[in-house]
């Protein structure tokens, strides 16, 4: 190990020959004569590693010397010790305040000059390598930060790669409604759904998966399967095998995944025409059917995890639907999360809220998601959520006939309640009342001129999709054209004190604002209104507030 260089600064020939007597066989020594030499001395490599420094000097007095020698960037963090004859404190006080770091007074007491030696380099070394470390904490500190931030870019780019493929809008059909929510446990999650109808075949495919863990890793490889899933989807449309198409995911996953990847799936595909639902799994968590008040699980199909082998065979299962049916397809999540208020289960409070059919059917979907934050504590659970409620609701074709007003309203709340079950909205319910209310009280009052032998028809039919009303009454008819625009007409018909045409084209004006299309026929006595349904969206977040708002 090399010795440490110590430049003794004197211009006192006996002091520096002590000094160099007393220290030549343990460090490299250096010489200078006044201030100016010390200068000079020290900023030759390798710098001197301590300096002694006189205080009493011609030329350039110790003080002096030590005020330039901080001056210089190379040299200023050199620990100075001042060897001075004078026990002035306000010499000694000068000192510290200039940079030095000790005193010696002459004589010289060898013991205590060597251990001071010792000790400030010592320290010297001890700051020079915190110094190191420093700079290696900072040069790895940076490292790290870019890690990190392309680490950020990447996971943000994994995102909106996952947010590309997860489905947000559910597609509508006439005898189903389809609720569904999705709640990664972190900004990226591992299960993955997929809700399709098929463009030409009358059928739907409901298929929802589950990969190891969640997080980065098991997006990326939700991802993946979402992709295979939807490039191999006509084939499944084309066969209706769910077995076979299985089979097929699993050996195209095979040969892209890592060896330790086993996702789940369940997959089903329904006949709509026929409402047989044909389903294979691969390990997934099985649907759990709502019948006539009971919730059970379907009948368990065979299936290894996706990935554990090529060769893996997948048997399939029909069930034949039944109206007012209700599934339940969910990851694992709900069935195991910890619930902090009550002494059952995750997955017996689940099955207990499961068994609630009360309202139309969102409003039911939300309620579960309320009592999964009630009884967890928490949203999102501890993994990642997935929940699909499929509810085969039909489609409700009725004709009614009143003559008065008073029928009218008992028509009108069944309609109502056919309505909710079809999970019409409250704020479209209430626009579609209002525009069938205007044109009924037209056809009571305008068209059969509240005559009580005359009856009005009603015919109505209403999906899940979209619905259509069909007012006839026993009048005369008119021509719609030759009704004035109420919005128009309002002022003049106020002037000129024509109170009783106030209302006249109210109703039209009123239901073209909550129908899509308004059609009469020829004789002007009978008026259809058409409406599609609202498309509905996969929920992402669970708003407490909205809901308590809306009293679900």
């Amino acid at each position: 190990m090399q010795k440490p260089t110590i430049l003794i600064v004197d211009d006192n020939k006996i002091n520096t020959e002590i000094l160099f007597l007393m220290l030549k066989d343990i460090y490299n020594l250096r010489i200078a004569r006044n201030g100016e030499e010390c200068l000079k001395r020290s900023i030759i490599k390798p710098y001197p590693d301590l300096i002694l420094l006189d205080v009493m000097m011609p030329v350039l007095d110790g003080f002096e010397t030590i005020r330039l020698l901080k001056r210089d960037e190379r040299i200023r963090e050199i620990p100075v010790i001042f060897l001075t004859a004078l026990s002035n404190k306000d010499d000694v006080i000068k000192g510290f305040e200039l940079g030095a770091v000790d005193y010696l007074v002459k004589p010289f007491n060898i013991t205590e000059l060597k251990a001071r030696l010792r000790t400030h380099l010592d320290l010297k070394l001890s700051r020079q390598q915190i110094r190191v470390q420093k700079q290696d904490l900072e040069m790895l500190n940076e490292r790290l930060q870019d890690r990190i931030a392309e680490q950020r870019i990447f996971i943000e780019n994994a995102r909106l790669l996952q947010a590309s493929l997860i489905q947000k809008e559910i597609p509508l059909l006439s005898e189903f409604n389809i609720q569904a929510l999705y709640l990664p446990s972190e900004d990226l999650g591992g299960d993955f759904f997929s809700i399709v109808k098929g463009v030409h075949e009358h059928k739907l495919v409901i298929m929802l998966g589950d990969c190891t863990g969640h997080g980065l890793e098991s997006s990326i490889e939700s991802s993946l399967l979402t992709s295979i899933v939807r490039k191999m989807m006509f084939n499944l449309f084309k066969s209706n095998d769910t077995g076979m198409f299985l089979k097929e995911v699993n050996r195209e996953f095979i040969k892209v995944a890592e060896a330790d990847q086993f996702p789940t799936m369940f997959l089903c595909i329904i006949d709509l025409d026929t409402k047989i639902l044909k389903y294979s799994n691969a390990n997934g968590v099985l649907p759990s059917l709502l019948r006539d008040g009971r919730i059970f699980s379907i009948e368990p199909v065979n299936g290894m995890h996706l990935g554990y082998s090529v060769d893996t065979r997948y048997e399939s299962i029909s069930l034949q639907l039944e109206e007012d049916d209700r599934l339940y397809f969910y990851s694992d999540a709900v069935l195991e999360y910890e619930t902090v208020r009550y002494d059952f289960s995750g997955r017996e409070c689940f099955e207990k809220i499961l068994n609630q059919k009360n309202k139309c059917p969102s409003d039911d979907f939300r309620s579960i998601i309320r009592e999964f934050e009630r009884t967890s504590g928490r949203l999102p659970l501890e993994d990642d959520t997935t929940l699909i409620q499929l509810d085969y609701s039909g489609t409700m074709g009725r004709s009614y006939t009143f003559s008065s007003l008073s029928e009218y309203e008992s028509i009108l709340t069944e309609i109502k309640s056919c309505l909710r079950r079809k999970d019409y909205p409250e704020d479209e319910i209430s626009g579609i009342s209002i525009g069938l209310d205007e044109l009924c009280m037209n056809a009571f009052q305008h068209g059969n001129k509240e005559e009580p032998d005359r009856i009005i028809e009603l015919t109505a039919l209403i999906s899940c999709r979209s619905l259509s009303f069909t007012v006839t009454d026993m009048g005369d008819g008119f021509n719609p054209l030759d009704v004035p625009d109420p919005v128009d007409s309002i002022i003049e018909i106020y002037e000129s004190d024509k109170m009783d045409e106030y209302m006249h084209g109210r109703g039209i004006a009123v239901a073209r604002t909550f129908y899509d299309t308004i059609e009469y026929n020829e004789k002007g006595n009978s008026v259809c209104l058409r409406k599609a349904k609202k498309p509905e969206t996969v929920v992402f977040s669970y708003e407490k507030e909205m809901y308590e708002r809306e009293g679900i």
